[in-house]
């Protein structure tokens, strides 16, 4: 995250304060699918500080894997004697501020991972579900001429209807002129990353302080010290037996996709983006 030196100060002492505080912490891990946010969920399963809602979970979760109404949450939330109550909402990725506003002393938490893996990883557990799902929502974007328009036709599949929400202006233009050719199981995983991860910079999350931004190539290859930083974000103090069952054999399992040029440099840029925030915030 972009912050100045005081702002970066400030932010240390608070977050020192916390750890001694009994202030309960909403968290929400947010991001694209297959980027490792279950491994970032699942490493907290089973401490006495965090209560985990997986999103299985129906407490938390509709059958559409969104949360569920912020009342039934908050009153989630209530119940809990744990410090930490941490959801993993992927679908609710482009709610992020709403979230943050909804819930006191709240975090979000947003991982990402290299558009290769996830687009590899993506295809392997869900074929052409992804590319479904953008090609559907950009051919109505180009028959109907914005997304305002083409919300009615878009959410005769509420399924597909998710990834349009809060779509930018910038992004659905994007989107049309990445789906007029046919989209492959892979190209249509990487346009997936690339709508799901820019959210991150139109919500202006960057330069939130109640945000994390967390690489999970180092999540994985440097779990201890990933996880003593997410650890401080989150106000609880860090156990090295989390990162025990964290491996990196997943990072560059597969070979590199086949993704058009005009995909592949508004990715790449994108990752870059990413990669620098991620720095800033260290």
């Amino acid at each position: 995250m972009v912050q100045t030196d005081s702002r970066d100060k400030l932010d240390v002492r608070w977050n020192r304060h916390l750890i001694f505080t009994q202030q309960k912490v909403p968290a929400f891990i947010l991001g694209c699918q297959r980027s490792g946010t279950t491994i970032c969920q699942n490493v907290f399963a089973g401490s006495r500080k965090v209560a985990v809602f997986r999103e299985g979970s129906r407490e938390a979760m509709t059958e559409d894997w969104m949360l569920r109404p912020y009342d039934e949450i908050q009153a989630l939330i209530d119940r809990q004697k744990a410090k930490v109550i941490l959801f993993k909402p992927i679908n609710d990725s482009q709610s992020a501020l709403e979230i943050l506003d909804q819930f006191d002393n709240s975090r979000v938490v947003w991982i990402y991972r290299h558009f290769h893996d996830t687009a590899n990883s993506a295809v392997v557990h869900w074929g052409a579900s992804q590319r479904d799902m953008v090609v559907w929502i950009g051919e109505n974007l180009a028959k109907h001429g914005s997304l305002e328009e083409a919300m009615p036709a878009i959410l005769r599949k509420p399924s597909y209807a998710v990834y349009a929400e809060k779509m930018s202006p910038e992004s659905a233009a994007l989107l049309t002129e990445w789906t007029r050719a046919p989209v492959s199981e892979h190209t249509g995983a990487a346009i997936m990353w690339y709508l799901r991860n820019q959210l991150f910079f139109e919500q202006s999350l960057n330069t939130n302080p109640r945000s994390l931004i967390v690489r999970y190539e180092k999540f994985v290859q440097q779990p201890d010290e990933q996880l003593r930083r997410i650890c401080r974000f989150l106000s609880i103090r860090h156990s090295k037996k989390r990162s025990r069952s964290v491996v990196s054999s997943s990072i560059g399992r597969y070979e590199a996709p086949d993704i058009p040029p005009e995909i592949l440099e508004a990715c790449s840029g994108l990752l870059d983006r990413l990669n620098q925030a991620e720095e800033a915030g260290q």
